[in-house]
């Protein structure tokens, strides 16, 4: 089992690195089409559970553990203000 897991977080890592350009200009925009030059990539990506999409036919977006991910390391307040501003708004509601 053990090994079977860290085959997993290795193959996972090598997509994080190997897609690196491509996984930040998704986080950066927000989303990305499955068209054009980059098509085999976005291909690899949502195979390997590193992006999604949430409706027919909107964008793929990251995952959530990806982009949060992404936010701790970055300390990116920029989205943890856009998340923490729609908790607050819910809360109201």
């Amino acid at each position: 089992m053990s090994s079977n897991l860290h085959q997993a977080g290795v193959t996972l890592l090598k997509q994080l690195g190997r897609h690196a350009d491509l996984i930040m200009d998704v986080y950066l925009s927000g989303s990305v089409t499955e068209e054009g030059e980059r098509a085999n990539a976005v291909d690899k990506l949502r195979k390997a559970d590193i992006l999604w999409q949430p409706e027919g036919e909107q964008g793929l977006r990251l995952k959530r553990s990806v982009r949060a991910l992404l936010e701790e390391v970055l300390s990116d307040e920029r989205n943890r203000q856009i998340d923490a501003n729609v908790g607050s708004s819910l809360a109201t509601i």
